[in-house]
């Protein structure tokens, strides 16, 4: 069975339908798009960059039970909130090549202008490191900003 479509004044069989929209129409519904893609927009391509508001400092390290275990201050010196803040460990040997990577969650909140002591143990580190030959180098490499949601 086939859909007719049929005139409503004259009740002649139409062969096909054309819609048309104008000028006016697209006025009113690029408008409201934009509007309705703009968090999109904002959280992908305007997100602050966290290696820019977060440093790290005092920066302690240690081997525990084969573990390497770090202790510093993360300060946030921008106007906006972090939290779930990754730091990363790089591990290079003498010859400065790379050898490892870690990385573990600093799972508090951050605030604007605040400091906050952290504590994070790394796993399986190099042997090196246990042995006290190489020292990590360490960077915070992501974060969560509280302020876009």
């Amino acid at each position: 069975m086939k859909n007719k479509i049929t005139c409503p004044h004259c009740h002649t069989e139409l062969p096909n339908l054309n819609i048309k929209h104008n000028a006016k129409q697209l006025w009113f519904i690029v408008p409201i798009l934009l509007i309705g893609f703009y968090p999109l927009l904002s959280m992908s391509f305007f997100k602050p960059v966290v290696s820019e508001d977060l440093s790290l400092g005092e920066i302690r390290t240690k081997v525990v039970d084969d573990e390497l275990e770090v202790i510093g201050v993360i300060t946030n010196s921008s106007d906006r909130e972090w939290s779930s803040v990754t730091i990363e460990a790089e591990f290079f040997n003498q010859k400065n090549e790379f050898i490892d990577e870690a990385s573990e969650y600093v799972r508090s909140d951050i605030s604007p202008g605040a400091k906050e002591n952290f504590k994070v143990i790394f796993s399986s580190p190099p042997a090196e490191v246990l042995s006290g030959e190489i020292e990590p180098i360490l960077k915070i490499s992501g974060g969560v900003n509280t302020d876009l949601f």
